[in-house]
């Protein structure tokens, strides 16, 4: 609960932006929508919050419900839930074990306006040891000529090592990387979702390479001679990803996450709280 919103004072809401869960109607019904809804659903539709229904880079002026953060920042208006589930937390089976993959480094995505996005396919674009390309119509700046064709979830993972990054905010392919039997490679986050990707430890969850790339051959080799480590570093993963399968206590963590950010907006007291909470759960170190 303090990890997703690290709040430790009282705030008060400015009332003429504020919503509720009746007035949440006018939003357009997206996933956004049902999975804030469905936690909110359990508490007074009277009560008032903000809400960010969209990618997030930046924080909030006041506390407010989002997907995600920027690390970096000074984030405590950011009250995380996990919201998008259906693009973020897509369940996938791996079918492939690691040593029967392409000795190979793979990724697909959309490239649009992103600098970061466009630097990484230009780098890696003719690299003998990776398969990286633009999807068809999004190179964007990246130009064109840096198209390949379309590869589902399922053939990426015929390769033993998957690039993760970012886009407009957190990267959406990580949690299925995390999922499945291939090497997770990525820069360090920049942003934190309902995934805690700040909590990712390079060297054990994940390959972490930088942000010039220039060593994205040596690390591929190191891990190509090293499959044990490869295989280590692919377990600490999953493992990190199983503690998302507990579908009673997401449910449970996410309440709480509103649960504090109405007693903290004085909507909620102690007293009418009940089942022996203190005052300290919500102020004290996260």
């Amino acid at each position: 609960m303090n990890y997703y919103f690290k709040r430790k004072d009282f705030f008060d809401l400015n009332d003429e932006d504020s919503n509720t869960l009746a007035s949440l109607s006018c939003f357009n019904k997206s996933a956004y929508y049902y999975d804030i809804r469905s936690v909110l659903r359990y508490f007074p539709e009277e009560f008032k919050f903000h809400c960010w229904l969209r990618d997030v880079i930046t924080v909030p002026d006041q506390p407010c419900f989002v997907k995600c953060r920027p690390i970096t920042e000074n984030h405590e208006n950011s009250a995380i839930l996990k919201l998008n589930q259906v693009r973020h937390f897509r369940k996938i089976k791996d079918a492939y074990k690691y040593e029967e993959k392409l000795d190979k480094l793979v990724w697909r995505g959309s490239v649009h306006q992103r600098a970061w996005r466009s630097e990484f396919v230009k780098k890696l674009f003719n690299n003998s040891r990776c398969d990286v390309g633009a999807l068809s119509g999004t190179a964007g700046i990246a130009g064109s000529q840096f198209e390949k064709r379309f590869l589902s979830i399922n053939e990426q993972l015929k390769n033993k090592f998957i690039f993760s990054i970012e886009g407009a905010d957190v990267a959406t392919n990580l949690k299925w990387i995390a999922q499945s039997n291939s090497l997770c490679f990525m820069k360090k986050p920049r942003h934190e979702s309902w995934f805690m990707e700040n909590s990712l430890v390079p060297g054990f969850h994940y390959v972490l390479v930088d942000e010039s790339l220039d060593d994205i051959n040596d690390k591929i080799k190191f891990y190509q001679d090293n499959p044990d480590k490869a295989e280590a570093i692919i377990s600490n993963l999953q493992k990190f990803y199983s503690q998302f399968e507990d579908a009673s206590s997401e449910v449970l963590v996410s309440l709480l996450v509103v649960l504090k950010y109405f007693y903290l907006s004085g909507q909620l007291s102690l007293e009418r709280l009940g089942f022996g909470f203190l005052e300290s759960d919500f102020l004290g170190s996260n």
